[in-house]
């Protein structure tokens, strides 16, 4: 039987955020995925370019607003979603019933100021360069993450997770338009159709990562509305395996058209199968265990990311022999 546990409260709001980010924002694991997430597009569209890596002020202020646009997507989740998340808490919910908001360790009103000194001091360090380019580029990111957060004025939308899915998944291109945006603002325009390649297989990476953390087992679903409760595990899964297969495709294609080293599209190609026979696992003989699909897509994250930018490292510093 799932128990909700005792914490302590701490008396500052300094104190309450700093436990509320340790949880829910952990900077060991977020920090690195979303450096690498900035990676991937900024080195991979230099690598396009046939330029020498390059890391200036301005990337250093756009990998710093990558991490807190991605820390707004958990801010903005955190006080839209309060109401049901402390329903499915009360529901005895696991994934909920320990959380921060939940058990009093953090507030409401907490977080939401956490929200405007987030707002100001990212809008503080894009304007300070007075960029036009990577003003409107902030403003992309920022603004839709916003409307997002509004539910585009549509709050009915809430109450159907595919809807939701389909209009929030776009927060992911919303930050790499910003990082492609930082790109444009230093060097100019790159290669549309590759750059395209390049911001598609991040974004189906981070959409089959989304759809694979909402699929249990029959046994295990609760009032939490998952994508395995409304299309199925089955059909869920088999989301999954299309959002990882388009991705790996759009990595390899990119891969070849930039020039990088065989090598990056061998790991791509090596990663998205290992993600597949996940899934295939998971199809073949559904249990609790096998239903962890995100242990795979994290793997290919990492993998398929890291093969991008070591291959634009590779391309910048040794001739590629075709």
């Amino acid at each position: 039987m799932n128990e909700q546990q005792t914490v302590m409260v701490r008396p500052s709001r300094i104190g309450r955020l700093a436990d509320y980010v340790n949880e829910m924002f952990p900077l060991r694991l977020r920090i690195p995925i979303n450096l690498l997430n900035f990676a991937v597009i900024y080195f991979g569209l230099q690598a396009l370019q046939g330029m020498p890596l390059t890391f200036t002020w301005m990337s250093l202020v756009g990998a710093i607003t990558v991490q807190v646009l991605w820390l707004f997507i958990r801010v903005y989740d955190e006080l839209k979603d309060a109401e049901s998340d402390l329903a499915l808490a009360r529901a005895g919910d696991p994934r909920f019933m320990n959380r921060p908001l939940v058990t009093g360790k953090v507030k409401l009103a907490d977080i939401a100021a956490f929200r405007w000194w987030l707002t100001i001091f990212v809008v503080a360090i894009n304007i300070a360069f007075l960029n036009s380019a990577l003003l409107v580029a902030l403003l992309i990111g920022f603004g839709y993450l916003t409307l997002a957060y509004k539910w585009f004025f549509w709050p009915g939308m809430k109450d159907n997770i595919i809807i939701v899915f389909f209009t929030h998944i776009p927060n992911v291109l919303a930050i790499q338009l910003y990082t492609a945006g930082v790109f444009v603002a230093e060097f100019g325009w790159p290669q549309t159709t590759p750059a395209l390649y390049l911001l598609l297989g991040l974004w189906m990476t981070v959409a089959a990562f989304e759809f694979s953390y909402k699929i249990r087992i029959p046994a295990d679903e609760t009032s939490l509305k998952t994508y395995s409760r409304v299309l199925g595990w089955r059909t869920a899964t088999a989301g999954v395996i299309v959002f990882v297969s388009i991705s790996a495709v759009a990595y390899f294609a990119f891969c070849r058209t930039a020039g990088l080293p065989s090598i990056s599209q061998w790991i791509v190609t090596a990663a998205g199968i290992w993600t597949l026979f996940g899934c295939t696992l998971f199809l073949i003989g559904p249990t609790r265990a096998r239903a962890q699909l995100t242990n795979y897509v994290g793997v290919y994250w990492y993998l398929a990311g890291l093969a991008v930018v070591g291959g634009s490292l590779f391309k910048s510093v040794v001739p590629v022999i075709s």
